[in-house]
């Protein structure tokens, strides 16, 4: 990480004994969530989160998820409100996972979507437990088939730092086979 020298920050967060680009199936580490992890996850930045029109980027070095590769890119930039405590963020995803450990016989799932972070509470304090997050927008996934499913929040989704669930949120998912509808509740941190 070099967070001192002027100019774009780099974070790299390694998965396995191996840097990212010579990793292998050898170098997997066993992550809270039970899932198998190789590869690095590269977060390039400027100025820091909370600063207006700055860009973080997301993106992959040989980064693997259960054998699965992850490539492309999150991106994310600060839209200063003028009013104090009530900042967004624009987020750009374009990720694709290849679900074939042959790269011969590449099978990608899609994920394109733009979205809008609202960061609600926590802002001021310091204290990362009592932040909550709202997310709205679309997402397109494109199945390796060439099916797609169109994510629409209509209701933003919220996250609280403090809970392991969404708290609350409607997303309407449309796909080859119909509509459905994910209704999250409307407060209460549970499952």
């Amino acid at each position: 990480t070099d967070t001192i020298s002027a100019g774009t920050h780099t974070l790299v967060i390694r998965f396995g004994s191996s840097s990212g680009s010579t990793s292998t199936a050898n170098d997997d580490c066993i992550c809270l969530d039970g899932r198998k992890r190789r590869g690095a996850i590269i977060v390039s930045y400027n100025g820091r989160y909370s600063d207006t029109a700055q860009v973080h980027t997301i993106t992959y070095d040989n980064y693997y998820i259960n054998d699965n590769q992850l490539t492309g890119s999150v991106k994310t930039i600060r839209v200063d409100t003028t009013v104090t405590g009530n900042w967004y963020y624009h987020v750009s995803v374009n990720d694709s996972l290849n679900m074939s450990p042959d790269p011969l016989k590449s099978q990608f799932v899609v994920w394109n979507g733009t979205l809008v972070r609202k960061w609600l509470s926590g802002i001021l304090t310091g204290d990362r437990s009592d932040d909550a997050f709202s997310i709205s927008g679309s997402a397109i996934l494109t199945r390796p088939s060439g099916h797609q499913f169109t994510f629409n929040i209509s209701s933003p989704m919220v996250f609280a730092m403090n809970c392991n669930y969404a708290e609350s949120g409607i997303i309407t998912v449309n796909g080859y086979q119909g509509s459905r509808v994910l209704n999250y509740g409307s407060g209460a941190c549970d499952a």
